[in-house]
């Protein structure tokens, strides 16, 4: 929440502006280096920023990663009793 990160992919990684985060985020190792390096393209904002250590250290990162890894997967379509009607 500190970071922002919400604005884009949402409280739950759900994405929006930005990409869809959980349920299943990429590796951990590919998770950081893309938060670090970000990347410019279609958003709001015009892209992912970079975050280097002095705005987002490696230690809240991973915590970050675990609690993508914590979400779980949404119901399908057919579990949704409105959705049958």
């Amino acid at each position: 929440m500190s970071a922002g990160c919400y604005t884009c992919h949402g409280t739950v990684g759900q994405g929006g502006a930005g990409a869809r985060l959980a349920p299943k985020p990429r590796a951990q190792a590919g998770f950081i280096a893309y938060v670090r390096s970000g990347r410019r393209g279609w958003s709001v904002a015009g892209g992912m920023p970079g975050y280097p250590p002095s705005m987002l250290t490696d230690a809240a990162l991973t915590d970050i990663y675990a609690y993508l890894l914590s979400i779980p997967a949404p119901p399908s379509a057919s579990e949704i009793p409105l959705l049958k009607d």
